[in-house]
């Protein structure tokens, strides 16, 4: 009991900056539940703002992630490293992977976006088309977080939130098949 009370002490003591660097670490180590840390941006913020706050360090984190490996990846020593076939092959996917495939990558929650940061900078892709594609992907994939997130609180006095939480998972799922269908696996 006294570990719940200590938990629930430190929870209260969140500013909106722990917000925003708790979502912009996920992108660093992406091992931590980017849904836990927006859930808990929603509980304590208000949903609102817990969204904008998960969306913000989400997206700054993104952006820090890609840019560092973009830079890196225009080093004349890393270069002679990356001329192996495979990494070779991983370039030439990237280079040929459409905005709106991508778009719906860095959509779903369960992609691993820390993947694609890495993967998408160190190949070169052109900077600004991959912020054009992140912003509104993140966007949406932090708002349904957050509205999943409230909806777990809210499952207890209406099930109705959960209904609609999953229908919108659904659907992006079966929007995801889709694109690939159309353009196929950019990494199959």
């Amino acid at each position: 009991m006294r570990e719940w009370n200590a938990l629930l002490s430190w929870f209260q003591t969140i500013t909106p900056l722990h917000g925003i660097l708790f979502a912009a670490l996920e992108a660093l180590f992406p091992p931590l539940p980017l849904a836990a840390i927006v859930g808990v941006n929603v509980a304590q913020f208000g949903m609102l703002r817990g969204f904008l706050y998960s969306w913000i360090g989400s997206t700054a984190g993104c952006i820090a992630v890609f840019s560092l490996f973009h830079r890196l990846s225009k080093s004349e020593r890393v270069k002679r490293r990356l001329s192996g076939a495979y990494l070779r092959r991983a370039r030439t996917v990237v280079d040929h992977t459409q905005p709106l495939p991508l778009f719906f990558l860095l959509m779903l929650p369960f992609t691993p976006s820390a993947f694609l940061n890495v993967a998408f900078g160190i190949c070169g892709y052109s900077k600004k088309r991959y912020l054009h594609v992140l912003i509104p992907a993140k966007f949406i994939m932090l708002g349904s977080l957050s509205v999943l997130g409230r909806s777990v609180g809210e499952a207890l006095h209406n099930r109705l939130f959960i209904l609609i939480s999953l229908g919108i998972f659904l659907l992006l799922y079966v929007l995801s098949k889709r694109v690939v269908q159309r353009y196929g696996d950019p990494f199959g």
